[in-house]
């Protein structure tokens, strides 16, 4: 720890690599360099202008989030704000990437640190990640959106950053992951429950895309389609009317012919 605050870089670099790999798998471990004073030097490292200090920092920190017990005083030392940082303008991609899971790891169910992260700006950086990204960033990217779109006002910094037509995108892409399908479809769930988000979902085409994927999606993206199918019809008047000209009965005749999940068969019933 105490070679992390070195002026010669090769020394910090391998303090840093040393402690990411302790810090990659056990709790212990985590602890002691913790109560050793590392974070504190880790969250400085991230301002860093080499590369690899600032990559090796920034992974250390994801592995030392994983441990429970002390979460908050990682928070406490300041992690925050030099992580969302990092997102907007890291070195390499493996360093916003990493900073981005450091956050979904941090922020967890907290609201306070929600709103904060939002209030920071974070948002408008994890769309790019999420348009721009490698497959794992556009994964992280869209967990970290996913934990911040409970909040309403960050619904709306969502929505107004343009994120709605690329996670239809997401949907409508037939080589696109299951998985990013299935975070794609509860993100949008999400943001529909706000007005600028229905609007913004019917605007951008996503009504075409929406029976589609409650006929041939999995169980959780059916589910997931009738919620959002729901919020449309229940709240406008003419979204109910666009929706009705799209004939959707016959898809749901289907689904509640077919299906024996109990929830499911009770959304199907509920439209």
């Amino acid at each position: 720890v105490s070679s992390l605050g070195s002026d010669h870089v090769e020394i910090r670099r391998n303090a840093l690599t040393e402690l990411r790999l302790l810090a990659k798998h056990d709790d212990d471990r985590r602890e002691a360099i913790f109560q050793a004073g590392a974070v504190d030097l880790l969250v400085e490292l991230l301002y860093s202008d080499d590369a690899i200090s600032q990559q090796e920092a920034t992974t250390t920190l994801v592995n030392l989030s994983l441990n429970q017990r002390i979460k908050t005083g990682i928070i406490e030392a300041g992690a925050i704000e030099p992580l969302v940082r990092v997102i907007h303008i890291g070195l390499t991609a493996t360093s916003m990437e990493h900073a981005t899971i450091a956050l979904v790891y941090l922020v967890g169910k907290d609201d306070v640190l929600k709103a904060r992260v939002g209030a920071l700006n974070a948002i408008p950086a994890l769309i790019e990640l999420l348009h721009n990204g490698s497959e794992r960033g556009q994964k992280d990217s869209a967990t970290a959106l996913f934990i911040l779109s409970s909040l309403e006002e960050n619904k709306r910094r969502m929505v107004r950053g343009g994120v709605t037509k690329l996670l239809l995108d997401f949907i409508s892409d037939e080589g696109v992951r299951e998985d990013m399908v299935g975070k794609s479809i509860a993100i949008l769930k999400n943001l529909v429950s706000i007005e600028e988000g229905r609007v913004a979902f019917v605007e951008e085409g996503g009504l075409k895309f929406l029976l589609g994927l409650i006929q041939d999606g999995n169980k959780k993206s059916q589910e997931l389609g009738l919620l959002i199918l729901y919020q449309l019809c229940k709240h406008s008047s003419k979204h109910a009317s666009l929706v009705l000209k799209m004939d959707p009965t016959p898809c749901l005749l289907t689904i509640d012919k077919n299906t024996t999940h109990p929830r499911l068969k009770a959304q199907v019933l509920f439209q």
